[in-house]
């Protein structure tokens, strides 16, 4: 399993490693990008969650 984090900072050289085995190299942009909406969600998520937090807080 190849490692998320090396998919961010070294994505050329992940794309080298799939085309040199013969693999779809478009693979590694499309994993990126659903690396990037995960990430953005997650962030979404967490500030939607402190606004909850801070809301029951001055109901309760």
């Amino acid at each position: 399993m190849i490692d998320i984090k090396l998919l961010r900072e070294s994505p050329d050289l992940v794309r080298a490693s799939q085309s040199a085995r013969g693999e779809d190299v478009t693979l590694v942009d499309r994993v990126i990008a659903a690396d990037e909406n995960r990430r953005s969600a997650i962030v979404e998520f967490e500030a939607l969650k402190a606004e909850q937090n801070a809301l029951s807080k001055s109901v309760g």
